[in-house]
């Protein structure tokens, strides 16, 4: 039997729903609250699906902002649409995802930060400098979700790698460390699946959504005004 193609998500939408899901891994990207949303009626139609959550942690609503989609300083600095886009999860809907048996939880970087980017405005030793803050940031959030059974003793940990891109380097960094306390395996993925977006049941808005948020977050991630209450363990902000 052939491995499914795992589908990348963004922002949810319910016109999603008319795809043929369970032909899939569905990967969600970045810990949207509209995804979480979305899940509860996906696998209420598909029981037995495959979902790989993927968190960008340090986009986690650790203030547990109201659901009003316009409370998150983050959101209203990334989103082109509340109602579609939304807030980012907070650990109580990370700990409602981690109970459901068809999710896994896995990681997405820590600022979401893009490494041809960086690389192409840095040298090589700010450009490691960059990354390896980031990964540790993220391997020391990945340790609460451990504690919170987040994630599974003995199960793969899974990554998958902003904008697609996988950078040799970054890599090796990661595996590094997630090694130095973790003994599950790493898993990671990234541009070999496949885009929603390119399905013709996702509206035009949803089309546009992806070039937007692309722009506005390598405008915000290059200034570095990323608000620091997000990140206050960052010396580099």
């Amino acid at each position: 039997m052939l491995k499914k193609q795992e589908l990348m998500i963004h922002a949810w939408h319910d016109d999603m729903l008319k795809i043929k899901l369970d032909d899939y891994i569905l990967s969600f990207d970045d810990g949207l609250y509209s995804q979480v949303l979305g899940i509860r009626k996906i696998v209420d139609i598909y029981p037995d699906i495959n979902i790989h959550f993927y968190v960008t942690t340090g986009f986690i609503n650790i203030d547990n902002c109201p659901r009003t989609f316009n409370e998150s300083d983050i959101a209203q600095d990334l989103a082109i649409n509340m109602e579609m886009y939304g807030d980012f999860v907070s650990y109580d809907d990370l700990i409602e995802l981690s109970k459901l048996k068809q999710v896994t939880i896995g990681f997405h970087g820590h600022r979401h930060l893009r490494p041809s980017l960086f690389k192409r405005n840095n040298s090589l030793n700010d450009y490691i400098y960059h990354m390896r803050k980031d990964i540790d940031s993220m391997v020391e959030v990945a340790l609460k979700f451990k504690d919170l059974q987040l994630i599974k003793n003995g199960a793969p940990i899974l990554y998958c790698t902003p904008y697609n891109e996988k950078d040799d380097l970054v890599i090796a960094l990661i595996r590094k460390g997630f090694n130095t306390f973790f003994s599950e395996p790493l898993i990671v993925t990234g541009p070999e699946r496949l885009d929603i977006f390119d399905f013709d049941e996702c509206p035009p808005a949803l089309e546009r959504y992806s070039k937007f948020i692309n722009e506005k977050q390598q405008k915000i991630i290059s200034a570095m005004r990323v608000p620091p209450k997000y990140f206050t363990e960052l010396s580099i902000l």
